[in-house]
């Protein structure tokens, strides 16, 4: 075999290790391992590829020292500048569907793309169909800061019997919830289903000072229900208040 000229295996291996192109990174290895003495059956094996396409390989790299397929793609149909413009936009403004993207192209370029081939520009360009990370909104640091000074002004002016509570409702859902992940292409994934969408409604009342919870659940939250919880955690505290005050004399006694 050593059909490779002295000098020629160092310029292949460099070029290999810069080489993007997939089809010529397998022209490449072919060249590579059969002048390192493999067979051609080895080589086919271990790149996946048939022994007639092994064989066309080395046969047009030993008489034209070719690399390069002669199918090397259209040329590209947006321009640098276009390229980068929208990328910009993708990054600015998140689209769910290619579809979308596709049509905002023939809007603003008068470029046409297919589904497949702007999902490779996509790819081409860094973009991953995946989840967006959740962000809390921007706080209003003025109106935080004034809240922070009404709350102390109310806490250092409580009476014996008060008690400041921060009330939320929520509602979690007993339901499977799908997320995005990579799925064989033209193969669905099944994952079992909870039977129903059970929802439960509860609300809360939290004093953050002395971590005292007060909680119960409910058909539906509305005003009638937020007026029942608002007695309960009334009778609640003070039965709490009762115990503590007992506790104290009763310590002093």
């Amino acid at each position: 075999m050593n059909f490779i000229i002295s000098g020629e295996r160092e310029e292949l291996l460099s070029q290999h290790k810069k080489e993007r192109d997939s089809r010529i990174c397998d022209r490449l290895k072919v060249i590579l391992w059969y002048d390192s003495e493999k067979s051609i059956e080895e080589i086919s094996e271990l790149l996946f590829l048939n022994t007639e396409t092994v064989r066309r390989h080395i046969k047009e790299y030993r008489e034209k020292k070719k690399l390069k397929p002669l199918n090397r793609g259209s040329r590209p149909k947006l321009s640098e500048e276009q390229n980068k413009k929208l990328s910009d936009h993708i990054e600015e403004k998140t689209y769910t569907k290619v579809k979308e993207i596709s049509d905002y192209i023939l809007k603003t370029y008068g470029i046409k793309y297919s589904n497949s081939g702007l999902t490779n520009w996509l790819y081409e360009n860094g973009f991953t169909y995946k989840k967006p990370v959740g962000l809390p909104s921007k706080i209003d640091e003025k109106a935080q800061e004034a809240f922070i000074k009404e709350y102390r002004k109310i806490e250092k002016n409580l009476q014996l019997k008060e008690e400041i509570l921060f009330m939320d409702s929520c509602h979690p859902t007993q339901a499977t919830k799908f997320g995005y992940g990579w799925i064989k292409k033209g193969k669905a994934k099944q994952i079992k289903t909870t039977a129903s969408r059970t929802r439960i409604n509860i609300t809360g009342a939290i004093n953050i000072n002395s971590r005292k919870v007060i909680t119960e659940t409910y058909e539906t939250i509305n005003s009638i229900n937020l007026i029942k919880f608002l007695k309960k955690s009334i009778i609640t505290l003070s039965k709490i208040k009762k115990n503590k005050y007992n506790s104290r004399w009763s310590r002093i006694s």
